[in-house]
């Protein structure tokens, strides 16, 4: 059974995602037998040994194989990176996604130059730089233009800068 909750969160988030991996030929499969990851100011700040188990149990299942784990979630991404120290096997969606850029742009189908974007990566993002910067690149790749709008790091910070620093 799989207790992650994109699937009612954000449904189209994950149809996205399902859709991209398949046109790039990237063989993926769901996990399951995991619970949701769970973001980390849901569980952590009220129950630290609870979302500590969580995500342990969740490691170790996701893990075993000694796969990639690609997380399209920001909240499940910080919990499964926090918690393992930053496993090389944590991959974000965001860094896979940069590798196959090539073949993104490819891919690329229709010309959008003239449109104007605002990125909003999302505030655990911000923990690594380099995540922001490929995203830029990905949506720049697509023709339009990425513009500041003064609001990017808008609540972006993440607990790892704040009261999880102490658990390492």
């Amino acid at each position: 059974m799989n207790g992650c909750t994109i699937k009612i969160m954000y449904p189209s988030v994950e149809k996205a995602a399902k859709t991209v991996l398949r046109k790039l030929g990237i063989d993926f499969k769901e996990a399951s037998d995991i619970t949701c990851c769970p973001v980390p100011e849901v569980f952590y700040i009220k129950y630290p040994d609870l979302w500590r188990k969580i995500v342990d149990k969740n490691l170790e299942i996701l893990l075993a194989k000694k796969n990639p784990v690609l997380v399209i979630c920001n909240g499940c991404w910080e919990s499964l990176r926090l918690s393992s120290g930053e496993d090389p096997l944590i991959k974000h969606a965001v860094e896979v996604l940069y590798k196959y850029r090539g073949r993104i742009k490819s891919m690329i189908q229709r010309d959008l130059s003239g449109i104007k974007v605002g990125l909003q990566p999302g505030c655990r993002l911000y923990v690594r730089d380099e995540l922001i910067d490929m995203m830029r690149d990905l949506v720049e790749m697509l023709g339009v233009e990425v513009i500041e709008y003064g609001f990017e790091r808008f609540a972006a910070v993440s607990l790892s800068d704040s009261i999880m620093g102490s658990m390492h």
